[in-house]
């Protein structure tokens, strides 16, 4: 019977280690876009000279995304999509 408890514990502990991979890998996309999201806003204000030097160097670098900082938020909207299209089971 020891054997038999011992063996289903593993078990367990398996699945809850599967189960805490799979949210994880599910998530990891809408975090991506989050952060996208986020990211463009800062290029957004960047090119408003709201963040003063810390824009500036923004812009230095990546001057195509402060000029367009919807080519940012669409790369987040793609990200959301994919992660939905890739949960779904």
């Amino acid at each position: 019977m020891a054997g038999l408890d011992a063996d289903t514990e593993s078990q367990q502990q398996w699945r809850r280690i599967q189960m805490w991979s799979l949210l994880r890998k599910d998530i990891e996309m809408y975090v991506v876009a989050g952060l996208l999201v986020v990211l463009s806003g800062l290029f957004y204000a960047a090119d408003h000279g709201q963040l003063g030097k810390f824009g500036s160097q923004m812009c230095l670098y990546g001057d195509m995304f402060c000029r367009h900082p919807v080519y940012v938020l669409i790369g987040a909207g793609l990200a959301a999509v994919w992660g939905t299209f890739v949960s779904m089971k």
